[in-house]
């Protein structure tokens, strides 16, 4: 049904499975979230499990990561088999960040002007909070230290 170009990540359809698809042409659109999906028999699948099961021959055990965290990459060697607790650590800070470091936030402003930031990250399911840091980037340098000690260093990211 469909060809998978390793080095590029990109799907072509072999067979014209709908009126509106000529043979050749990619394969799938994007979701709100920036992944590829793919409909193959009514069904929508995500094209980095598809790339995954093309190139090693099974379908994913848990989740797939995207190295660099970008969505619509899937060349295989942009992925990565990962549990749910692998994946998020490799997420970047959300959009919604003010501190521009992940894991970081602005405690409170206090009256005397100057600010206090916190850590938060999550161990073993449960949410850890440091506070009090006197800057973002040295909440933010003790954020790297617990993601390194806690957290599989193959999907750590400070972004």
């Amino acid at each position: 049904m469909l060809t998978y170009d390793k080095d590029t990540g990109i799907f072509r359809w072999k067979i014209k499975p709908a009126r509106n698809i000529v043979i050749g042409s990619e394969a799938g659109s994007f979701n709100t979230a920036g992944y590829r999906r793919i409909r193959i028999d009514g069904e929508e699948i995500l094209a980095h499990r598809i790339a995954w099961a093309m190139d090693k021959g099974a379908w994913p055990k848990e989740e797939i990561d995207h190295k660099n965290q970008e969505p619509s990459d899937n060349r295989i060697d942009n992925l990565q088999e990962a549990t749910r607790v692998q994946n998020a650590c490799n997420r970047k800070a959300q959009r919604n960040n003010k501190s521009g470091f992940k894991g970081v936030r602005l405690a409170c402003l206090k009256k005397d002007g100057t600010q206090s930031w916190d850590v938060s990250i999550t161990i073993n399911g449960k949410l850890t909070q440091v506070y009090g840091f006197k800057s973002a980037e040295e909440a933010h340098e003790h954020y790297k230290i617990l993601a390194v000690q806690f957290h599989d260093p193959a999907f750590v990211n400070f972004g």
